[in-house]
């Protein structure tokens, strides 16, 4: 209660807009200080988690900086409890900045290719096998030992028991230290994702040249003709970092940490084509998987790469993770409406291994021009598709009138947006809806409309919009068939 007159008190003196002026100044002046400071900070984490150069044959470690750990957290250096600092993305090893120098000479991170050269007879048993990558410390609570079976693991207010960054599996430093079969401590079977990790081990590069690209990478085709890898199906992830809210800069590191590094590809058009071209050159042996992070345009990128490339055997099947705004075909394909961070990665990946291959019906839309007779003016639409492929694939729907409007403003918008946000999409759609409610731009569809199926002409009713569905799912997660008291028969 004192405090609380003392602070009023403390109020009532500065009775004047100037006493608040010069508050707010300062306040405003302390908090850009610490943004800039903050971004500075960033900026040089940044450059250094960038830096995918690889230390002879190693590779090297890919630092993330975090302002604040949500766990107890230990420096793998000195082995104290640290508030902030940096963990890597590949192999989970934590640092705090002043022992960063330090860790990153004296700590490897994980292969990602075999390390012993050509192929002779006294290495074949080490490439047919891998070697356990144990990273002290930072355990999940109640992890479960894999010697003794107790759930204690990293349950020690220190730096203690250990996990392999490749199999997942967690053992006690005593376990480790004192188990008689050495194989179980010493050789790493990848654990449940092992057919869906691109081993190191069937992994050689090309060349001497430093690189994380995956072009510059091959398959031991020696090794992968055993029947140890009969139902090896590596999977590849591609990320949209600007689908929804921005949010695969979130999930990936997760995927980074249990796949192969050279497995998260960040889409771009580059990185998409060397990959693709990648899983071409070894379809006949190797059936491949793909996981789209991103939302229906995402989807579309990647299934449009592959039509253009003709794959020998296997042609990769494609997952999605929805991290797009409507995400109408992963709600077709039951892999949700909307990615928010609720499911583990682990356990996706697991549903990535069990799920069932259906075959989607894909469309290609033709646009022409009819001849007319018109004015010397050009008409939009032939400024539109001038010196342009008219042709585009169909995967979801194609629409005229109204909801193409709203959706080609709203890309108009997307395209000036600082923070990209999922609601904040969904509130542009609304804006532009809204607007279309009382201007109503295509009120006279109809009558510049002609709607021929099966070479008959179909006569319409008056309206603004008409969709051409491949999917069940519309415009961010509506079911056209179940509007309305209508019956229609359910979508085949």
């Amino acid at each position: 209660m004192k405090n609380t007159i003392k602070f009023a008190n403390w109020l009532s003196r500065w009775n004047d807009w100037s006493g608040i002026m010069r508050i707010s100044i300062v306040t405003a002046l302390f908090v850009i200080i610490v943004v800039l400071f903050g971004l500075k900070k960033r900026k040089f984490w940044s450059k250094l988690s960038n830096n995918f150069s690889q230390k002879g044959k190693h590779l090297s470690h890919n630092w993330l900086w975090y302002d604040l750990f949500t766990t107890p957290t230990y420096c793998n250096m000195c082995q104290s409890v640290i508030v902030s600092g940096a963990c890597c993305i590949y192999c989970n090893l934590y640092t705090d900045e002043k022992c960063l120098k330090k860790a990153d000479k004296i700590f490897r991170c994980k292969h990602i290719c075999d390390i012993h050269g050509a192929s002779t007879s006294d290495t074949t048993f080490l490439k047919r096998n891998w070697e356990h990558k144990w990273i002290k410390g930072n355990l999940k609570l109640k992890s479960n030992c894999f010697i003794c079976h107790e759930d204690d693991c990293g349950s020690n207010p220190t730096l203690s028991d250990y996990r392999c960054c490749w199999c997942l599996r967690t053992v006690h430093e005593t376990c480790l230290n004192s188990v008689s079969n050495r194989e179980l401590i010493d050789w790493c079977d990848f654990g449940d994702f092992k057919n869906i990790i691109l081993k190191p081990n069937l992994i050689q590069k090309k060349s001497q040249v430093s690189s994380i690209s995956i072009k510059d990478y091959k398959i031991n085709s020696d090794i992968l003709n055993s029947s140890d890898y009969v139902n090896w199906t590596p999977l590849f992830v591609f990320a949209n970092w600007t689908s929804g809210s921005a949010d695969a800069s979130l999930i990936m590191p997760h995927f980074y940490r249990i796949l192969n590094p050279l497995q998260v590809v960040e889409m771009t058009k580059e990185n998409i084509e060397n990959s693709i071209k990648w899983m071409q050159d070894y379809s006949d042996i190797v059936e491949f998987k793909i996981l789209v992070c991103g939302g229906d345009g995402s989807i579309g990128w990647i299934l449009d790469t592959l039509s253009s490339y003709e794959f020998k055997k296997f042609r990769p099947a494609v997952g999605i993770l929805p991290l797009g705004t409507g995400n109408d075909l992963s709600r077709t394909l039951n892999w949700g409406q909307g990615y928010i961070g609720d499911v583990d990665i682990e356990d996706i990946l697991h549903e990535v291994i069990r799920a069932e291959h259906v075959k989607l019906d894909r469309w290609q839309v033709k646009i022409n021009k009819i001849n007319k007779k018109r004015s010397s003016e050009k008409s939009v639409f032939e400024k539109l598709t001038k010196n342009t492929d008219n042709s585009r694939n169909m995967n979801n729907y194609f629409s005229i009138g109204c909801d193409a409007l709203v959706t080609l403003n709203f890309h108009k918008d997307r395209k000036n947006m600082w923070f990209p946000n999922r609601i904040l999409n969904k509130l542009i759609y609304f804006k532009y809806g809204t607007i279309d409610t009382f201007l109503k731009e295509c009120r006279t569809l109809t009558e510049n409309l002609e709607l021929q199926l099966d070479d008959k002409i179909i006569e319409l009713p008056h309206l603004e919009s008409i969709v051409l569905l491949n999917i069940s799912h519309w415009g961010g997660g509506v079911e056209p068939w179940k509007i309305g008291k209508s019956s229609f028969p359910e979508p085949k």
